[in-house]
């Protein structure tokens, strides 16, 4: 599925997921997962982010995220999450920011 049809099928969720591809890695880059606040708790990001990584997983796919807490959320929580997804810290950015990286996980993309 390229990326254009993993955008449609994350259209249906609730909230907003923005996707692009780095020019230059060649990785697919979560620019922005957005949940409005009557929606945060029931599981959003987390349908989202269950969609991204299977489609990553079957395509050889590496994601790239940056984890801010500008939108209202913890920096810790968000970390927090996005490691249990297989992402990785790769450093930080400015004082509090966090870039994150995700590899495929073989067994699931054979």
């Amino acid at each position: 599925m390229p990326l254009e049809d993993l955008r449609r099928e994350l259209a249906s969720l609730s909230g907003t997921v923005h996707l692009s591809r780095d020019d230059y890695s060649g990785a697919v880059s979560i620019d922005l997962i957005s949940v409005p606040a009557d929606l945060r708790g029931r599981g959003c990001a987390r349908q989202a982010l269950d969609i991204i990584t299977a489609w990553a997983d079957r395509h050889d796919e590496t994601i790239t995220l940056e984890a801010t807490p500008n939108f209202g959320s913890d920096i810790r929580r968000l970390i927090g999450l996005y490691s249990r997804y297989g992402f990785a810290i790769v450093c930080t950015v400015g004082r509090t920011d966090v870039a994150m990286e995700r590899t495929p996980r073989q067994e699931a993309a054979a």
